[in-house]
């Protein structure tokens, strides 16, 4: 598996536990907007993308 599948799959892993956390569930149940995002960049190649 290379690097960059890594570190994607460890956004996603990331975004998993965040949204999971009381503050957010909690913020969500009482209807706050509320955006969750993950961004993965490389210099390597000069992309931007979501996982």
């Amino acid at each position: 598996m290379a690097l960059l599948q890594i570190v994607a799959l460890n956004a996603i892993e990331n975004i998993g536990n965040f949204t999971a956390a009381s503050i957010v569930q909690n913020g969500w149940k009482q209807g706050r907007d509320l955006s969750v995002h993950s961004w993965l960049y490389t210099l390597k190649y000069w992309l931007l993308q979501r996982p």
